[in-house]
Order: structure tokens, then C-alpha cells, then sequence
């Protein structure tokens, strides 16, 4: 699967937060998983607010499996030096649905417009080796729908294929809710087809990403 055709995109497992001094002055990173503009600036805002004795609170990020959401600010340092720098190393990392934040105490020695984007660029560079980058892949939720007497084999051949069941009800039937990636659904449809002598019923639900 390649990241152009939206089968798949890479983004961080968990948020991150990491710190560095630089000629006196430190930089804090902070590294967090986004998936929508809004939650975005709640983020920006939020690290601003706590920070707000800071200097300076600059930020890229990069939303969407297409990544064609990119915003990057300077947050008053001179153009060029902060927001970009940091949105570089985002992309250079080929990664989505993620936001960096580098918070600045300056320390008193001036680093230059080179010296800035060196210092911006190694802030967000160490938050993301700290980080877990996962690859994601397409899959789709389903609604599998069987009698009792094979509710054993189906709950052992999804653990076996490590096929998440995310909600199951009992009615007249039991009601599997799974999540199975793009690239196996064929192999579980015929499985199902298989083991219930084309009984079971499955439902399309709707498209979604899972780590691969």
C-alpha cells in the first residue's frame, strides 16, 4: 500500500513532550496527535495558556490522510525560522495528523536567523525520536450476524487473525462487531461464507484506519 493512494499514512502513537537548552534558551516540544483544525488550536491554545510566561510558542502541523492540511506560525520570531523549520522536519518524516508545539524561554544570546532554524528544527526532530511512528492502514467495520452454535468458532478465528471485535450483542443471533483491513476483507467474507454454509449475514458499516 503506498501513502499516495489513501491505503495507508503514518502518524504518532502517543503525544510527546521533550525539552532542550540551546545557547541558554530552552526549547519544549511538544509533540501531539491531531486529526481535525480545531483540535488543532485547542492544542495551540492550551500549551499558550500554560506557557504564557514563554517567549514564544510556535507550531506546525499537517491533518489529513491526503495531508492537505498544513499551517505553520513564527509566533513572533523572525519569518522563516520557527514555524517552517518545524513543518520541514513533519514532512520530511512523511507524517499525518500531527502537530508540533516548540515553546520558547530565551535565555538571553541571540541565535540567529541559522541558529533558529537549526534550534526549531532539533526541538521537533528530538520529539519525534522519542515518538512511536505507526503506519495505518484502510479497514472496514462490519456487522457479522450468526447463530449461537457458531459463535465459538467465529470468536477463535478472529483472535487467531487478530481481527478486533469491538462490540457483540445477543438477540435471536449473535451480532459480531469487527474491524478488518482492506487487504484481508476478502479472505474473512469467504471464511464466513465457508464455516456457516453462506448463513451468516454481513453488514457493511463504514470505512476507517487501523495500525498495520
Amino acid at each position: 500500500m503506498k501513502q499516495g493512494d489513501n491505503m495507508s499514512y503514518k502518524s504518532i502513537k502517543e503525544n510527546i513532550v521533550e525539552s532542550l537548552m540551546i545557547n541558554r534558551s530552552e526549547f519544549i516540544s511538544h509533540l501531539y496527535k491531531c486529526s481535525s483544525q480545531e483540535e488543532a488550536h485547542q492544542i495551540i491554545n492550551d500549551i499558550s495558556a500554560k506557557y504564557a510566561d514563554a517567549n514564544h510558542n510556535c507550531y506546525a502541523y499537517i491533518i489529513g490522510i491526503d495531508k492537505s492540511i498544513k499551517k505553520c506560525s513564527d509566533d513572533g520570531e523572525p519569518s522563516q525560522t520557527a514555524g517552517m523549520p518545524i513543518l520541514n522536519v513533519l514532512e520530511h518524516n512523511d507524517i499525518t495528523d500531527v502537530i508540533c508545539v516548540v515553546t520558547r524561554y530565551f535565555g538571553g544570546i541571540k541565535l540567529g536567523a541559522g541558529g533558529l532554524v537549526r534550534a526549531y528544527s532539533k526541538s521537533c526532530s528530538v520529539a519525534l525520536d522519542a515518538a512511536t511512528i505507526v503506519e495505518k492502514v484502510k479497514a472496514v467495520n462490519l456487522e457479522v450476524i450468526a447463530d449461537y452454535k457458531l459463535s465459538p468458532k467465529l470468536e477463535y478465528y478472529f483472535k487467531e487473525k487478530q481481527i478486533k471485535i469491538y462490540d457483540k450483542n445477543y438477540y435471536d443471533k449473535v451480532n459480531f462487531y469487527i474491524t478488518v483491513k482492506e487487504s484481508e476483507l476478502n479472505e474473512v467474507q469467504q471464511y464466513l461464507v465457508n464455516v456457516s454454509s453462506n448463513q451468516i449475514i454481513v453488514e457493511t458499516l463504514e470505512s476507517t484506519y487501523i495500525e498495520k
